[in-house]
Order: C-alpha cells, then sequence, then structure tokens
C-alpha cells in the first residue's frame, strides 16, 4: 500500500452488480466515502453493497465517491470509469 490516494466519483452507475464485482476484485481496500465524512471499506463487504442495491434498485447509483492506496486498483477503477461512461 502506497502513502497516495486516488479519490475517484462515479456517476449514473446502473449495473451495480458489475460495479461490485470489480470493487471486490481490487486487491486492496477500495473506501466509500460516506456522508459524515467517515470511510468504510466497500470490498466484499455484502451489508454495505445490499444496502446500495436497496436504496436505488432501478435507478442505480446517481453519485458514488471511492478512495484506493493502489494504484492498479485505481487503474481498474478509472478504466471502468471510461468504458462504462460513469464520469462527469
Amino acid at each position: 500500500m502506497s502513502n497516495r490516494k486516488f479519490a475517484l466519483t462515479f456517476y449514473g452507475v446502473k449495473d451495480m452488480n458489475q460495479f461490485f464485482e470489480l470493487v471486490d476484485s481490487c486487491r486492496e481496500p477500495v473506501y466509500l466515502d460516506l456522508p459524515d465524512e467517515a470511510a468504510c471499506d466497500l470490498r466484499n463487504n455484502t451489508e454495505i453493497q445490499a444496502l446500495m442495491k436497496w436504496m436505488a434498485p432501478e435507478a442505480g447509483l446517481e453519485r458514488v465517491r471511492l478512495q484506493s492506496n493502489c494504484s492498479e486498483d485505481a487503474g481498474r477503477l478509472v478504466h471502468y470509469m471510461a468504458t462504462q461512461k460513469v464520469i462527469a
């Protein structure tokens, strides 16, 4: 894990299953920024993922902000952003 942080904001994530599969496949923690300015590791966090799916079952994720300390993971997340057009 490096000291560098990569902050990524995704907009309009429609296929949440595909999105969570990508997050779960990351090597290092992928932190979800929470409204209270806390963060939790979203990787394999079935409770938080289920809650997110429950909150937006049809529309998908309008906006989600993630952080990673791993450049390899961040690169894969950016690739997903570009190919799925989930950037603003």
